[in-house]
């Protein structure tokens, strides 16, 4: 049962809830079932979450986000805009935030209608057709533009063989996935139409980040199968009209952060970051460039289900979400590795708290920094309740753009690393995985793509699906091993399995090594005992000599002499 089903059975019982302070407190009249109380006080924190969440969209629909006249060229942008719109001009254009969503087409295509469909999809976002400039005072604008047809790039592989085929298709999906985006010029979504065979297609959608986020990944999806189902049936679409667009919540939002709001968010920020550590102090595999390459790979594990099963309980104990426990134990691995008590961790926020945003495709995404301390050694439970708080804490203050709390912070800035933090947790329990939507004569497979660049160090992104935790470890080329990365996962999933167990062990007495790591630490390691040749050093030179004779032997400045002319020089002094 969800949250939300949960709060359906309890408007039937006619239980009502309220929230003071940091206290849930529920009035019904009358005697509850014995199992609704025990529904109600395991899933407490995230009945209180839920409410909160309501009580937070009730208040922004009461701001109402108002339609802004169309009187201008341009617009301003969000400040997550014009983070990419500079990290584009001085590192010139890449596929770094491209947001890329292969989908498998199978059963009779419409070209007609799905080209119908995508058109629509432009005229329906504004943002899909924006472009963006810098004006003579330097601020960066959002230029609306009228509505411009989408071409749709068509290729056709059916004709060639399954080997070539698939390499052929691998490379069109490569270069899609790589092409970078003109901000100042082209439309913010592209589409490229694979045919692999008569009845077997593959749809290649792209949007640059600037305009678009996860959620919007999801909107695009389902809207165009709700335009491509009314042309192919000849009806109206059944799709709401916007209230708004996103220049709208731009402007709107700007107006929001202004004044006492603004205030107290930055100087909790402030103090929350004070004097806090400018890089992470994870041991590396390699130096880290003088600028990012972006090169990523990942690695996924899933985490043991009886283990999640008892996280899901010990949560429900401990009143935590899931999200809280995850992030923590992941704090602390990343201090046990680093050796500081000091952590700072990024964590997407959707940033859509405003009813109206949530069918629009946008950039609504915020980070937020989440700085973990260890004083002495606690007890997992106290650390776990301690970085709760933390967490709460940075809840309440989400809506301050996080590129506006870097102009405020004013960070050691570098093109090696990312300001502020350079690891990122992120849990997604909404529901995940390739989708499957049915279409007039067509389904429609949303798959995974294979292409994840890595924006940031490390990120560990959890799903969480009908029980199941999956863990997909994101990762710089540029600095970390595979295997390292397989060590750190192990570790995770190790700390995972000892606390579903046991709370109340102090940090240390937790195993970060199972017993494979540790032999092969202390004692494989050090197995440095070396048994040498006693032979007269002149045998040993000519030995090497023998088996080396073009090998350098001597330097001196300039000059080298090889093994084997030092060993003729060695002889003919011998003779004289």
């Amino acid at each position: 049962m969800n949250i939300e089903e949960l709060l359906d059975t309890c408007i039937e019982a006619e239980v009502e809830f309220s929230i003071e302070g940091d206290e849930l407190f529920l009035l019904c009249d009358g005697e509850l079932p014995e199992q609704l109380l025990s529904d109600i006080k395991n899933n407490k924190v995230a009945i209180k979450e839920y409410l909160q969440r309501s009580e937070n969209v009730s208040n922004a629909e009461q701001e109402q986000i108002d339609r802004i006249e169309r009187n201008a060229d341009d617009y301003p942008v969000s400040y997550t805009q014009q983070r990419l719109w500079f990290i584009d001009q001085l590192e010139g254009q890449s596929a770094v935030y491209n947001m890329f969503t292969p989908v498998e087409l199978v059963g009779r295509l419409s070209q007609e209608a799905l080209e119908n469909a995508l058109n629509a999809l432009i005229s329906r976002h504004e943002v899909l057709r924006t472009t963006f400039r810098q004006d003579e005072g330097g601020e960066i604008r959002q230029i609306l533009n009228s509505v411009r047809e989408l071409k749709i790039e068509t290729q056709d592989v059916s004709s060639l063989e399954i080997a070539n085929q698939k390499t052929k298709i691998d490379q069109f999906i490569s270069d899609e996935a790589l092409k970078p985006f003109d901000l100042s010029q082209d439309l913010m979504l592209r589409v490229k139409l694979i045919k692999k065979a008569p009845q077997k297609h593959l749809l290649l959608f792209t949007m640059h980040h600037i305009a678009c986020d996860g959620w919007s990944q999801g909107i695009l999806i389902n809207e165009f199968t709700e335009l491509y189902s009314a042309y192919c049936e000849n009806r109206d679409s059944r799709l709401a009209p916007l209230k708004i667009q996103y220049v709208d919540y731009v402007h709107w939002l700007r107006e929001k952060l202004s004044g006492e709001n603004l205030t107290k968010q930055l100087n909790y920020w402030s103090s929350q970051l004070a004097d806090f550590p400018q890089t992470h102090s994870l041991p590396l595999d390699n130096v880290r460039p003088t600028q990012q390459s972006y090169q990523g790979a990942s690695f996924y594990q899933s985490i043991d289900p009886k283990v999640c099963v008892a996280l899901t309980h010990l949560c429900q104990r401990q009143d935590v979400t899931l999200f809280m426990l995850l992030e923590s134990v992941f704090a602390w691995l990343v201090s046990s590795y680093s050796g500081t008590d000091d952590v700072v961790i990024g964590s997407p926020m959707a940033g859509r708290n405003h009813q109206d945003t949530e069918g629009l495709i946008g950039f609504f995404i915020n980070n937020l920094s989440l700085r973990t301390q260890i004083d002495g050694d606690p007890t997992f439970k106290d650390f776990l309740h301690k970085n709760k708080q933390v967490i709460l804490d940075a809840y309440s203050n989400q809506d301050l753009p996080f590129d506006m709390l870097v102009e405020e912070l004013q960070p050691e800035r570098s093109l090696s690393y990312n300001p502020v933090f350079q690891i990122v947790f992120g849990l997604n329990n909404t529901g995940s995985g390739d989708q499957s939507l049915a279409l007039p004569d067509l389904e429609l497979n949303a798959l995974s793509s294979e292409f994840q660049p890595a924006k940031v160090d490390i990120e560990l992104s959890v799903v969480e699906q009908n029980g199941e935790i999956h863990v997909a470890w994101i990762y710089s080329t540029d600095l970390f091993l595979e295997q390292t990365v397989k060590s750190f996962a192990e570790t995770y999933a190790r700390l995972l399995k000892e606390i579903s167990v046991d709370l109340s062990l102090k940090l240390s007495e937790y195993p970060l090594l199972d017993d494979k790591s540790k032999n092969y630490l202390i004692n494989e390691l050090n197995q440095t005992d070396l048994t040498y040749e006693t032979k007269p050093l002149i045998s040993q030179f000519i030995q090497q000599a023998k088996v080396t004779p073009d090998a350098i032997a001597l330097r001196c400045q300039e000059e080298t002499l090889t093994y084997q002319a030092l060993a003729s020089q060695a002889e003919r002094l011998a003779h004289y």
